[in-house]
This record gives structure tokens, C-alpha cells and sequence, in this order.
């Protein structure tokens, strides 16, 4: 990997590199990718302006493939075993250091695509594209974007610097500390806002069909309010967004997550793969089966995200869900994401970053934390009349406690949405990941470590040793 600076400056700036994996199907295939061009001479024209916005959408594959590392492993829904223990074996045990390439990669790509859109921004901000419209909706698409990566970053690791420009020499970009959290989520929020009102509401281009939406930025703004402890602004977006009526559950749990339906009417954003084109597919497939099934696939599962037993017992008996959720045989593992690939990275399955569903559970949180009889009532109905009813599960009691309640929608985010990528952050936002893990580890008669400065990963120490102006977070070394 090149030095700090070239992830916060996008020294040489691959925009090529990246533009077939993009946004949908067609849109994957559509561009051709030598190995890399330079800056200079390359930002003249419309096309290429396109060509680098598709660029941006390729480092959130490259991202996510590998993201659940992080954002489940450490939780209690799933587990590191197989032939990877060594790789994502310290994530699941608590032991993880500030030398772990994991997080050194996690740290390194929100970087990388904070990188593509600044200096997206330097060289479009002052082009003639000849469309307002639609110059807006690129440079709306680019800072939904970088707010993601952004919010990746605060929620891993804190404090983290904030680079929202072009650097353009080194001496610049060793300039930069870690700014505090508020001052990131003032970030976020600010882009997310510009986002919101520039995108449309949907694609009527079916090659488009996949890039980010207005509701995209009203559910990732509502996720961040959330995040904040901000409930009323939390609940007021979210549920601007679903009186919309532009997105709706799926009937059937299991069709959420098919390879030949991914743009069903449940899905608000997911980072496209495709098998076929320069190895653009996703891997999940192979890496979270256990090598216990090894007849399910052409490929060697690897096992590296398994379901534990605490996740498998917390279904009811008759959870619709639960067949698609996880199954065991030998060990647990889950459905949602299950193909047949070739070869290596050539999945066709997405990665869903933001469903219907989820909107539905964030608000019914907002709504119960407001606190109010007629919050908590209107919450319960979400619950039961939504979620519930799909799972085919009878309704939660009304007469629930507010701290039940909180108690009720944490699990039903939990069995929803596990293997997605969402479990570790609702621990950590919520206070509760010291507590849950500390008893899942109990139970398990598992002898590790959970201290609450775990919370947060730590600032990877290559980067300590390259920026001395870096400060590591308490708790590592």
C-alpha cells in the first residue's frame, strides 16, 4: 500500500481502475477498464466525468466484500471457525490489535473512497456539463457517498480526520489529526442533507437503476439521527420517507435476498457484484458457508462467518425467517446469501446496505424512545403489524414497558437483519455490547476479554507510524 497520504490526496487517481463495478448489472458491464489513467488531461469531457462517478461506486465493492469482518464477527451473532480462524479469529475472540490488517483495510478503504470523491469534486465543481440537473444529481450521488464512508469510520473508530478537499502535496496531508465525532456527523449530516435534495426518487433508466436515490439519504440520514440519540429528527426522516410509499416489505422473507431479483421493492441501496466481469463478483457465498457443506458449492466453503447457537435459539420455533436467516448442519450458517460461483469473487450476490425493513425497526426505536403513550403504541404497531406479520409470528404484547419494548425491537433488528452488517453497531450505540457479550462469552464457557474501551477499534498502528500526529484510542497500544 502506498504511504498515508495517497488515501487521503488519490495520488495517480485510479479512475478507471474501479468503473466496472458500479451500480447495476448493465451498469457493471457497461464501462471498459484498462488498469489505471492519471489525473491530468483525463477530467475533459461528460463521459469521463461518468466514468469516474462509476469509479466512486467500485470502491464500496471493493469495501464491502469484506466489511462484515468487522461489523458481525465481534458480535454475538456470528463466529470465526474453518480454515480463516487466523484471519478473523481475534475479531470473534476480543484480541484484536492495532496491527490487524482487517481493520488497517477498513481504515485504508473508506480512505480510498473518500479520496475518489474529493478529487471528483475538484475537477467537477467548475465543469460545463450542460445539465444542471443532472451535474447536481452526480455531485449529490459522490456526498452520499463519502457520508457513508464517513459514518463507517465513525463508528468504528471515533475521532478520525476529516479530509473533505483535494490535498495536493504531502506536507498537506500530514498535516491532519483526528477531529472530534460531532464534527464528522456535522459532515455527514451536511452531505447527506445535499444529497437528499438533488437525487431523484427513482430511475426510470434501467442501466441506473441501483445508483444511490433520495431515499437512499433520507434512510442513511435517519440511520446517522439515529445513531445520535437525536429521536425526534430520527423519527420525522424516517418517517418522511416511508409515507413515501416508494419502498415496501417483500412478502415472502427469503426473495429479499435472490440473485435474480435485486432491485425487489425492499431494497434501498445494496453495493452491486457480478459475476463475469474481471472478477466483480462478491464472495459471501464461500466465506461464511461452514466446511461442513461442502456439496453446496463448486467452491471450498471457508467458514469464516459462521451463526453461533445464541442466534440459532433466539428464533421462535415458527420465525418465517428463520430458514433464511440460519440453518444448522454441523455448524450454523445462514441463506441469505447463497449462490453457486465459479470461481473465486465471481458471487452474484449483493450486499444490501440499507432495506425496507430496517427503515421500519429504526423508526419504531425513534418512536418508542420519544416515550410518549402514543410513540410506544404507534412503535408496537410497527412491530407486529410489519415485521411480525411477514415473519408470521403472533403480535407483541401492548400493554410492553418502554424498557421491554427497547428490549423487543433491539432482538427483532437482531434476527432481521443478522449477517447484514448492522448487529456490532446496535450493540455499541445502544450501550449494550460490554453486557451482551460478556454473557454470550458466560454462556459459551468462552475464556475471553470484553473491556468496554472495545467499543472502538483501534487507529491501525501503520498509520500511527506514518502520521505521529495520529493519537491511538484508549485501551490500545
Amino acid at each position: 500500500m502506498q504511504k498515508y497520504f495517497s488515501l487521503i490526496r488519490g495520488v495517480g487517481f485510479s479512475v478507471i481502475m474501479f468503473c466496472t463495478s458500479a451500480c447495476s448489472k448493465s451498469f457493471v458491464t457497461n464501462v471498459a477498464s484498462p488498469s489505471q489513467i492519471l489525473e491530468s488531461g483525463y477530467f475533459a469531457n461528460k463521459d469521463n466525468f461518468k466514468a469516474a462517478l462509476t469509479g466512486i461506486y467500485g470502491t464500496l465493492r471493493l469495501r464491502y466484500n469484506n466489511f462484515w469482518k468487522m461489523a458481525e464477527v465481534p458480535s454475538d451473532n456470528t463466529l470465526a471457525a474453518g480454515s480463516v480462524t487466523a484471519d478473523t479469529g481475534p475479531l470473534d475472540q476480543f484480541s484484536w490489535t492495532s496491527t490487524d490488517r482487517n481493520i488497517l483495510s477498513e481504515w485504508q478503504g473508506e480512505y480510498q473512497t473518500i479520496a475518489h470523491c474529493n478529487n471528483f469534486f475538484f475537477f467537477f465543481q467548475d465543469f460545463n456539463l450542460g445539465d444542471s440537473t443532472l451535474k447536481k444529481q452526480w455531485i449529490g450521488e459522490a456526498k452520499w457517498i463519502r457520508a457513508l464512508a464517513y459514518f463507517n469510520l465513525v463508528r468504528f473508530f471515533g475521532n478520525v480526520p476529516l479530509v473533505v478537499t483535494k490535498i495536493k502535496t504531502d506536507a498537506e496531508a500530514y498535516a491532519y489529526k483526528r477531529d472530534s465525532v460531532s464534527k464528522i456527523y456535522d459532515q455527514i449530516i451536511k452531505d447527506l442533507i445535499a444529497a437528499e435534495e438533488c437525487l431523484p426518487i427513482n430511475y426510470t433508466i434501467s442501466s441506473d437503476v441501483g445508483r444511490v436515490t433520495s431515499g437512499a439519504a433520507k434512510a442513511l440520514l435517519g440511520k446517522v439521527y439515529l445513531t445520535q440519540n437525536r429521536w425526534d429528527d430520527a423519527a420525522n426522516k424516517l418517517s418522511e420517507l416511508i409515507n413515501l410509499n416508494t419502498y415496501s416489505l417483500v412478502p415472502t422473507f427469503g426473495d429479499v435476498f435472490s440473485t435474480t431479483n435485486e432491485a425487489n421493492a425492499e431494497i434501498i441501496f445494496s453495493v452491486q457484484y457480478s459475476r463475469g466481469t474481471a472478477k466483480e463478483g462478491s464472495a459471501f457465498t464461500q466465506s461464511f458457508l461452514p466446511t461442513t457443506l461442502p456439496f453446496l458449492i463448486t467452491l471450498a466453503p471457508r467458514g469464516s462467518n459462521q451463526g453461533t447457537k445464541n442466534l440459532f435459539d433466539a428464533f421462535e420455533t415458527n420465525d418465517a425467517r428463520k430458514a433464511t436467516c440460519i440453518q444448522r448442519y454441523g455448524s450454523y450458517y445462514t441463506r441469505k446469501f447463497m449462490d453457486n460461483p465459479p470461481s473465486v469473487n465471481e458471487g452474484e450476490n449483493n450486499w444490501i446496505v440499507l432495506r425496507h425493513a430496517d427503515v421500519l425497526l429504526m423508526y419504531a426505536e425513534a418512536l418508542e424512545e420519544q416515550g410518549t403513550a402514543a410513540s410506544i403504541s404507534q412503535s408496537i404497531d410497527i412491530v407486529n403489524n410489519q415485521i411480525r406479520k411477514r415473519a408470521g409470528l403472533a403480535p407483541i404484547s401492548k400493554s410492553l414497558s418502554q424498557a421491554n419494548l427497547r428490549l423487543a425491537i433491539e432482538k427483532e433488528r437482531r434476527l432481521e437483519l443478522c449477517f447484514e452488517g448492522h448487529r456490532w453497531f446496535d450493540l455499541i450505540r445502544t450501550n449494550r455490547m460490554e453486557s451482551v457479550m460478556k454473557a454470550q462469552f458466560f454462556a459459551d464457557n468462552l475464556p475471553y476479554t470484553v473491556i468496554p474501551e472495545r467499543a472502538l477499534f483501534p487507529i491501525p498502528f501503520r498509520e500511527l507510524t506514518i502520521n505521529p500526529k495520529l493519537e491511538q484510542n484508549p485501551g490500545y497500544n
